[in-house]
């Protein structure tokens, strides 16, 4: 129904434009003859429109949110209305009665007609918020806006509508050309570049922005921009975002993680550990004693978990490690994985307090 009812006050329209066009071309006088030599011309150009204005769209869209593109819908199906009433008037009566000029005007009062009609719709509807002016209180929030583009145009749009004094726009960034114009009544400060400069100046006017909303992609903003923007959120309270982002267009860029290491080479990370811990056992050469020492065996930054090793292998391999429960121990020149497993359990109780390892000889061979 609500297509129907646009497509209905379409035609009315367009008939109400080819009469108009008809009185214009002679001269704003209303003859009646000429007037009923235009019927036939008529119902062959509502007839037309009938099947045009539908199969472009142009009943389909809403009026009050009517853009450049209805528009282009609209001198579009204006074209074909008015050539396809000239092709088929011209087969019926060869157009008689119907003077040169007619089509040109009529299809320029067409598009006058419609565009206007949805213009004053539009209006209409935002004179609510165009009328009324919006108090800011003291809290309102101060927004500087980093960009010119469709963007920043549905954000201002969207304050001019729902906004009740919270959000201030002190003005916004763009190109070097617009720097003095304005948008939506909010001036172009400066370039992108001059961000910082633009801050200062707001300061000493008294104005102290809050947040920066960026309404240009993060990847088209320049290096300079780019470290601008980084310096202040870091060395100011000023909060920055990306209004692409913000609103789903754009996902935010990703920090990179390092990469997990494999189960394998997580196993050897965990050994390595593990003999660097073990490498930390001191022989007391006084007492003769094992003690543990926290301070590294290697005291290069560089050292590699072989050192570690060879310096486990080597005591073992000079030392004799008594077990005092079972009194078995390693022969000399004798490594095996069984002696390597029990010197690691007794080192493993030894720390805990459960073992007193005894019985080193005070030096040993290296």
């Amino acid at each position: 129904m609500p297509i129907l009812k646009s497509l209905l006050v379409d035609l009315f329209l367009v008939a109400l434009a080819t009469v108009a066009a008809a009185v214009t071309r002679d001269n704003f006088e209303i003859i009646a003859p000429r007037l009923l030599a235009l019927v036939p011309y008529l119902a062959i150009t509502l007839s037309v429109a009938g099947f045009v204005l539908p199969a472009f769209g142009v009943s389909r869209s809403l009026w009050q949110f009517t853009s450049m593109r209805d528009g282009l819908r609209i001198v579009g199906a204006t074209v074909m209305i008015v050539l396809g009433a000239i092709t088929v008037g011209f087969v019926v009566n060869r157009l008689d009665g119907i003077a040169r000029a007619l089509p040109i005007i009529q299809g320029l009062l067409i598009v006058s007609f419609l565009v206007g009609a949805r213009v004053l719709t539009c209006v209409s509807h935002n004179r609510r918020f165009r009328s009324a002016a919006t108090h800011h209180s003291d809290g309102a929030e101060t927004v500087l806006v980093i960009g010119l583009n469709k963007l920043a145009e549905l954000y201002l749009q969207c304050l001019a509508e729902f906004d009740t004094g919270r959000v201030r726009i002190a003005g916004l960034l763009g190109e070097g050309s617009r720097v003095g114009l304005s948008v939506h009544s909010h001036p172009v400060l400066g370039t992108h570049e001059e961000i910082a400069s633009t801050l200062r100046r707001l300061e000493l006017h008294g104005v102290f922005v809050d947040r920066i909303l960026v309404a240009a992609p993060r990847d088209d903003l320049s290096v300079p921009v780019r470290e601008a923007l980084s310096q202040i959120q870091e060395t100011t309270t000023i909060d920055i975002e990306y209004l692409a982002e913000r609103i789903g267009i754009q996902s935010p860029p990703r920090v990179r993680q390092p990469p997990k290491p494999p189960r394998m080479k997580q196993s050897v990370l965990r050994l390595r550990r593990s003999i660097k811990l073990l490498s930390k056992c001191r022989i007391n050469e006084q007492s003769g004693r094992l003690t543990w020492s926290l301070r590294p065996y290697c005291w290069s930054p560089w050292h590699h978990s072989f050192c570690s090793l060879a310096s486990l292998l080597r005591r073992m391999w000079a030392c004799r490690w008594y077990s005092g429960n079972s009194g078995r121990a390693c022969k000399d020149g004798h490594l095996s994985f069984t002696n390597f497993a029990r010197w690691l359990m007794l080192t493993i109780l030894r720390v805990n307090g459960n073992l007193t390892t005894h019985g080193l000889p005070p030096s040993a061979p290296s």
